[in-house]
């Protein structure tokens, strides 16, 4: 870690940027894409790689935005479009956040983790239970991982019913809280994670 000052070459928008990855280049990006763009996305992959090979709980809720009429009124909800420019960018987040912990660890230093506890067993029965009413099976007696809620998702992807699930895992999940004490990251599926960024 040391002292730095990032210079912020343009400030694009998710948007620009991923419309630049995939070859729609504008005046702001155009000079960036081949020495910035390209290899952000290419460390992207490697992180991805990584990612799903640990298996983190994979909710990819739909972001909503409320449309606003010349009144001030509320006029609709649309779905924001999610691009891989945001999980680029939420990948780096995490990797910053590991390495935090890490390094606060090795030198022995206090530091305050941002802990998500494994689901309370209760709300775990009833999830199984609503479940299986909607014919998916949530393993019983093992020690439960991301891995297990993934599984049900992408059934549910395959049936179009992935936002009912996903939503009642969510609700199944403990509150990810500060703590002093590491208790690690069941979402992330993460033994360490502070919240440095």
């Amino acid at each position: 870690f040391f002292r730095a000052m990032i210079r912020c070459q343009a400030g694009l928008s998710y948007e620009e940027a991923q419309h630049a990855r995939d070859g729609q280049t504008n005046d702001r990006t155009a000079p960036l894409k081949a020495h910035i763009i390209d290899p952000l996305y290419e460390a992207y992959d490697a992180l991805k790689r990584g990612q799903d090979k640990r298996s983190p709980l994979y909710l990819d809720m739909p972001e909503r935005q409320i449309q606003l009429n010349k009144k001030g009124n509320v006029s609709g909800v649309t779905v924001k479009e999610r691009f891989d420019a945001h999980k680029l960018i939420e990948a780096m987040m995490v990797a910053a956040n590991v390495c935090a912990a890490e390094s606060l660890e090795k030198a022995k230093r206090p530091l305050i983790y941002r802990v998500h506890d494994m689901p309370n067993p209760e709300r775990v029965d009833a999830l199984a239970e609503y479940l299986e009413a909607m014919d998916y099976s949530l393993p019983k007696g093992q020690v439960l991982k991301p891995e297990a809620f993934n599984r049900i998702l992408q059934k549910a992807s395959e049936r179009e019913e992935v936002d009912l699930v996903a939503l009642a895992i969510l609700r199944t999940q403990s509150q990810a809280v500060y703590e002093t004490n590491n208790l690690g990251h069941f979402g992330l599926n993460l033994s360490r994670y502070a919240h440095f960024t």
